[in-house]
């Protein structure tokens, strides 16, 4: 069996070898663990933000469909012009 450069048959990979040089020599691995957990956390939370994007999460969009609502309930008669233009602005100003 052939073992791997840097292991030493008594202490393991705990001292030397080239684990150790992976994230900068003893403790290395626990500062690797959190920067590996910290970017799995980024990549978590900018996949829900794109989710969120792509459902159209509020914004002008959302106002556009309002005023279309607002516009369709003027002709239908459900509102009369002045409720319309108080309504109207009140969407202006969000």
């Amino acid at each position: 069996m052939r073992f791997p450069r840097g292991y030493d048959f008594e202490r393991g990979w705990e001292y030397g070898g080239r684990c150790m040089d992976w994230f900068g020599g003893p403790g290395g691995f626990l500062v690797g663990g959190v920067l590996l957990l910290l970017l799995l956390v980024a990549a978590v939370l900018l996949v829900l933000l794109l989710l969120k994007r792509k459902q159209g999460g509020g914004g002008q969009g959302a106002r556009d469909q309002a005023m279309e609502i607002l516009k369709m309930k003027l002709v239908n008669g459900e509102i009369d012009e002045e409720e319309y233009q108080k309504k109207k602005e009140l969407l202006e100003r969000k």
